[in-house]
């Protein structure tokens, strides 16, 4: 196993595990905090330690995709009445997401 094979891994694992015990009790804005919190500490690892990976961003993207996933797939299944465009609500929960990970306030 490569290197940055078990830190996506090991960041992944963490992701799920700090999802399954926080959500879905607590507030949206607090879980995207957390998990910005996580991928900071992850991306200043791998830039401080450049063998692993040539280019730190694209783990970041992978890392954010799968918290950004585990939050909009539990949102539809718990949110969605069963009459629902899925990809509308998708399109929409995935602009919720990036606007509170990256503005720290709810869309208007």
């Amino acid at each position: 196993m490569k290197c940055i094979d078990a830190v996506e891994g090991l960041i992944i694992s963490v992701l799920k595990e700090f999802f399954s015990e926080y959500c879905p009790s607590r507030d949206d804005s607090e879980y995207t905090l957390n998990v910005k919190i996580i991928l900071k500490a992850a991306d200043r690892f791998v830039r401080e330690h450049k063998e692993i990976i040539g280019d730190p961003e694209i783990l970041t993207k992978i890392l954010y995709e799968h918290a950004r996933e585990l939050w909009i797939t539990d949102m539809m299944k718990r949110h969605l009445p069963e009459e629902t465009d899925i990809e509308k609500e998708r399109d929409y929960y995935t602009y919720y997401f990036d606007h509170l990970y990256t503005q720290g306030v709810y869309p208007p």
